[in-house]
């Protein structure tokens, strides 16, 4: 049975955050957000190359980790040294991105693997509102999610979920950002 997690990331580490979230005047419609979101499960576009993604300026005291997540959005930001030991196999799950920002050396990764009709509904925990279903945890049919490194839900648009072999790969080499005694664990089933 595969073992997936719904990565959290660590407190510890600085975040990262759009650049335009630090203009509190700017409205939704005129952010990066409707870009983002138009560019659910392909690649991103044009005009959100290079990511205008910046090191969170209220947390300089913390250290920057090597995987961080980017809100809740499809993107992941990565190290040099994460770069280098996820790239082969994240490489099939989405497309990387040069950040505008060169404070250090990130790239983003932008997850275009979006599995389709994978959850059991009955099985999961979700909630009703205005006909649509708003999922919290999913169970994930097994044969939907085996051999996926990293992913996301066509019922769930604004999460990431990751693999066991994912999270091996993490602790193998030491990466640091994400804090998996937090991670949700997902459930499969058939």
């Amino acid at each position: 049975m595969t073992k997936l997690y719904e990565p959290s990331a660590s407190d510890q580490y600085r975040s990262f955050l759009f650049e335009d979230d630090l203009d509190e005047d700017l409205e939704w419609q005129d952010s990066y957000a409707p870009h983002l979101l138009a560019s659910f499960g392909h690649s991103l576009a044009t005009e959100l190359t290079p990511l205008a993604i910046v090191l969170n300026p209220d947390e300089k005291k913390k250290k920057t980790a090597d995987i961080s997540l980017l809100g809740s959005n499809s993107l992941l930001v990565l190290s040099a040294k994460a770069h280098a030991c996820l790239k082969d196999k994240l490489q099939p799950c989405g497309q990387f991105a040069p950040l505008a920002s060169a404070d250090e050396c990130f790239i983003g990764f932008h997850v275009t693997r979006v599995l389709q009709d994978a959850v059991i509904w009955a099985a999961s925990d979700y909630r009703e509102q205005d006909a649509k279903k708003i999922l919290y945890t999913p169970t994930l049919k097994q044969s939907s999610v085996e051999g996926n490194y990293v992913f996301m839900l066509q019922e769930s648009q604004t999460r990431i979920y990751v693999s066991s072999t994912f999270f091996e790969d993490c602790e193998r080499h030491g990466l640091t950002g994400i804090d998996w005694a937090q991670s949700k664990h997902i459930n499969t089933s058939e």
